[in-house]
């Protein structure tokens, strides 16, 4: 039998708690209203919130995890609802940014349905404008290139004393880890984990100017094994030792 978007679900729905991995036989699409849902989808972790949604494609493992206030536009999507380089995206990326043809949407269904029930007319005519929206790539600009760059080198000076590896940084951006090497090549000619590394150089010389703590806790401050790793790539890159510059300073 044919089935149309007609056939889908499309709820307001709240969690709480955790729930284990699972896995549906339909497209689950999850959207944003209020909150934050962690979400692990064929084992990569990322959040529905402001701003960002994500596709489970069918048969995909996940779970999630929520608390606090919270509330969710989910479509269990029974009907051939995206083509398959969408359903190809998804899979191997199922967190996307928000954009204003979906954000419209949202809007407009807000506004239509508030927290009740939504009409059957309603549902399949959004429906189907959901997944025509979410069926074209999405086409990178400059600005939302500098957004994700941004994200990644704030997460990154935040947390110098971590042992971060590059899924770690293009997860906090938003981004798949290929995008976020090509955005630092383009933009800074260098890699993700090379500019950590000079960044955690950067933070241990402010600390040898700026303070007076032993040499091995400021190599630990800024991600560094111990003392002679800190030496030891400081005057690799900078052609000096922390005992000598902290004299200079």
């Amino acid at each position: 039998m044919d089935v149309s978007a007609s056939d889908d679900y499309l709820s307001f729905r709240s969690y709480g708690g955790e729930a284990e991995l699972h896995c549906h036989n339909f497209h689950q699409i999850v959207l944003p209203r209020l909150g934050v849902l962690e979400l692990e989808i064929g084992g990569k972790g990322g959040v529905v919130a402001s701003g960002r949604g994500a596709v489970i494609p069918a048969g995909t493992r996940h779970a999630f995890r929520a608390g606090g206030r919270n509330g969710f536009i989910v479509v269990d999507a029974r009907c051939p609802a995206l083509d398959e380089p969408a359903v190809a995206r998804y899979s191997a990326s199922a967190f996307f940014e928000i954009r204003p043809a979906v954000q419209a949407l949202l809007d407009h269904l807000s506004a239509a349905a508030g927290d009740g029930e939504v009409s059957a007319s309603l549902r399949t005519n959004w429906c189907s404008l959901l997944y025509s929206a979410l069926s074209q790539p999405a086409k990178p600009s400059a600005e939302s290139s500098t957004r994700y760059l941004d994200r990644a080198l704030a997460f990154m000076r935040a947390h110098v004393d971590r042992p971060l590896g590059v899924s770690d940084i293009a997860r906090e951006a938003g981004v798949g880890e290929t995008r976020l090497h090509g955005l630092f090549r383009t933009h800074h000619g260098t890699t993700p984990h090379a500019m950590l590394m000079e960044m955690r150089l950067d933070a241990a010389l402010d600390l040898l100017a700026n303070t007076e703590l032993p040499i091995a806790d400021i190599a630990l401050l800024t991600g560094h094994p111990d003392q002679s790793a800190l030496t030891r790539r400081l005057r690799q890159s900078r052609g000096i030792t922390p005992l000598r510059f902290r004299k200079g300073h």
